[in-house]
């Protein structure tokens, strides 16, 4: 996921004023369609608003001409602590996660930056990946249920093995993986050099969409 990297300046306009932000030229489309959604709901705006949409909050910052739109900085390295104006990241990010599951014929499951991943062990530098959700999930609990391991994965999850692993550090580490994340429960996805290659059904391994996506 690389966004052009001249910056552009999007915007819309409602009875509360004037919404802007700055984005990758390329990404202008995607950028205008999401203020054009916030705008609906603009009477909820107000300095340090959250809107809750994809991988991270788009914040709104209260300027002398409108409301400027930040983001956590997902390159930083506290992305909680350190917001950006350039919300690339988080477009591209969601327009990829849609085309996945789109592509698939499937609903988008909605994960958050601060959420956990469980990882095997040799997940960070292991080229293929295979990822699995635990269908046992607390959909309350801060965990996405996702499982990450090495192609190919072990017969039995080994849960001694795995580590928590943090949505902003897993997508420093491999965007891929965030990419598919948004698939529902009851698939598997396997990722092949940073590119979503293949997504299966749980329960017969028949595929519904192969990559790259």
């Amino acid at each position: 996921m690389s966004p052009n990297t001249e910056r552009i300046t999007v915007e819309a306009n409602s009875e509360q004023g004037r919404l802007f932000a700055s984005v990758a030229a390329d990404l202008r489309e995607q950028t205008q369609d999401l203020l054009n959604e916030f705008t609906k709901i603009s009477h909820t705006w107000r300095d340090g608003y959250k809107f809750a949409v994809g991988f991270t909050p788009f914040v709104l910052s209260e300027t002398a001409d409108g409301y400027r739109v930040l983001v956590p900085d997902l390159a930083a390295a506290k992305p909680r602590e350190t917001m950006t104006e350039d919300i690339s990241l988080p477009v591209a990010l969601l327009d990829q996660q849609l085309r996945v599951t789109r592509a698939a014929g499937l609903p988008s499951m909605a994960v958050w930056y601060e959420m956990g991943f469980l990882t095997a062990p040799g997940w960070e530098n292991a080229e293929i990946l295979n990822l699995t959700r635990n269908p046992e999930t607390d959909p309350e609990s801060a965990m996405t249920g996702w499982i990450v391991e090495p192609y190919p994965p072990t017969e039995e999850v080994d849960w001694d093995a795995l580590e928590p692993a943090v949505g902003w550090r897993v997508f420093q580490t491999n965007p891929a993986i965030i990419q598919a994340s948004a698939v529902p429960d009851g698939h598997v996805v396997i990722v092949d050099k940073g590119e979503v290659m293949l997504i299966m059904r749980t329960e017969d391994m028949e595929p519904v969409a192969h990559g790259p996506l």
